[in-house]
């Protein structure tokens, strides 16, 4: 069978279809209504809507996950469609999505790989270049600790600056400027550079990268980080102008930059967007704008990244929980003792109706008392202790269903019954089966004499081992054994536990104990 965690996977894949197309139309409409708006605006908003999708797919998929691994774990009685399934369709969508997020990611990790080259084939630059970018970095206030880890240098083959890097960034010039006086457009170029390593954009350029190629199927996702890349572009514009320079200054040096396009790459280069498109948003401007936090960008993608890595933690130690609580679900081997391979059924119509030996459950489960005792006897346990064991769990409601979804007369989980039906081989298990009484009834016996076979160990069937195999049987048998070793029991396993000793011990009483 499918991981749960790979199961999970796939909904959450295919939830992304409808949670990005609703994303999509967000940004879009926000797009479109912050037009006049600052560019800083625009690509914060944009920004947030794309982080929106990542940290929806993140949380489908931990809650997909939770209630496939752990049905009694923290969720309760959460419902969530599972999209796809654990089928075919399942495999075919996770072989998809890896086949096309790993011919993206290549991509993106070759140009990776080509900066860092870059970095090692690169020269130093003349001292006038670095007393411009000097001068530039306090002009646009850069920290002092980022302006000590600033590097400038040149490199062959370049046609326009480019930066890269988190922790040290690097500017890159032709080496062929490199060799004159920096003029208009170079000192426009350079100051659009520092702008980048202002707003840490080449940090968010690589998790831009990592969020289309993950989602590469998506035209929203695709959209947005293309709207993203040019909104950038914008917002250096902006703050190189609100710093340093001119509107008309800085779109003459553009214009002079026309032409020189860098290699494609996660580098940043001061022609990363349609010229015209920035040059009209510059002289339309009617002053210098405004300043904004640089900052802010890489704030809200660290949020970002906290918000969608957060399952990552919650969801082991949910897991983690869930198979103590639930270890029902995933049954341990036990010791080999004889079967039936065939489905139960009730005794024949024309035999004698057995009657339950506990007085006070003789009427309330009469109706099932030739299943109990069919289902008891083929598996080797205590007629009365089936009994009352079916009725502290569904009090004689063949159809009964709990919150987490256990079914029938022995609130069977459809996972538990499923293992048992693998362990003794019976071909026509069905989940559906579950509602019939008998075959409830069969599974539930055979899974309380595996309990009662494992922790009585062959001695005569008293308080002590029922209260085991009862503390087993609701809260799964590493909880049975952690008791066993000191540990405390949840509270619901306790309770349930003294409930079944407590009525077993009354068992020959004309009533059942009141407590």
């Amino acid at each position: 069978m499918m991981p749960a965690s790979l199961q999970a996977l796939a909904s959450a894949l295919v939830h992304t279809l409808w949670q990005g197309a609703l994303v999509g139309a967000l940004a879009w409409a926000a797009d479109r209504a912050l037009r006049q708006r600052s560019a800083a605006l625009r690509f914060a908003v944009l920004h947030a809507c794309l982080w929106a999708l990542v940290i929806a797919f993140a949380w489908t998929w931990s809650l997909a996950w939770l209630r496939l691994s752990s049905p009694r774990a923290a969720l309760g009685d959460a419902a969530l469609p599972l999209g796809p399934g654990s089928g075919a369709a399942a495999w075919w969508v996770l072989a998809a999505w890896a086949a096309g997020a790993g011919a993206y990611g290549s991509r993106l990790a070759l140009g990776v790989v080509g900066v860092a080259r870059w970095r090692r084939r690169a020269v130093a630059a003349a001292p006038a270049w670095s007393r411009l970018l000097h001068e530039l970095a306090l002009a646009m206030r850069v920290p002092s600790r980022l302006r000590a880890r600033l590097q400038l240098r040149a490199l062959a083959g370049l046609d326009s600056p480019v930066v890269f890097g988190v922790l040290q960034p690097l500017v890159l010039v032709p080496l062929s400027w490199a060799t004159g006086v920096p003029t208009a457009a170079m000192r426009a170029a350079l100051a659009h550079e520092l702008a980048h390593v202002l707003r840490h954009d080449y940090l968010l350029q690589l998790l831009h990268g990592a969020i289309e190629a993950s989602f590469f199927y998506h035209p929203a996702v695709r959209w947005l980080c293309a709207r993203l890349r040019v909104e950038r572009e914008h917002c250096c514009d902006e703050l190189a102008i609100a710093s340093s320079f001119d509107p008309l200054e800085y779109a003459r040096g553009l214009v002079e930059l026309e032409g020189a396009r860098a290699l494609p790459s996660p580098a940043l280069a001061a022609t990363g967007a349609s010229l015209m498109s920035r040059i009209d948003r510059i002289v339309r401007a009617s002053a210098k704008p405004r300043r904004k936090p640089p900052a802010a960008a890489a704030l809200t993608a660290c949020v970002g990244v906290a918000l969608a890595l957060l399952p990552a933690a919650v969801v082991p130690a949910c897991v983690a929980a869930g198979d103590d609580a639930e270890a029902t679900a995933r049954p341990e081997p036990t010791a080999p003792r004889a079967t039936t391979t065939t489905a139960p059924t009730l005794a024949r119509a024309d035999a004698p109706t057995p009657t339950i030996a506990v007085p006070w459950l003789a009427e309330p489960l009469a109706v099932h008392a030739a299943a109990i005792d069919a289902a008891a006897r083929r598996h080797g346990v205590d007629p009365s202790l089936l009994a009352i064991v079916t009725w502290v769990e569904s009090r004689g409601d063949a159809h009964a269903r709990s919150p987490m979804g256990a079914r029938g007369l022995m609130q069977l989980m459809p996972r538990t019954a499923d293992a048992i039906a693998r362990e003794r081989g019976l071909a026509d298990h069905d989940v559906e089966r579950l509602d019939d009484a008998a075959y409830n009834l069969d599974l539930g016996a055979y899974h309380l004499a595996a309990l009662i076979e494992e922790y009585g160990a062959g001695d005569e069937l008293d308080a002590d081992v029922i209260a085991i195999a009862a503390a087993a049987y609701n809260g799964g048998r590493r909880r049975a054994d952690a008791w066993l070793s000191g540990a405390a029991l949840p509270e619901e396993t306790a309770q349930y536990k003294d409930r079944v000793v407590a009525l077993w011990q009354a068992r020959d009483e004309p009533r059942p104990p009141t407590r």
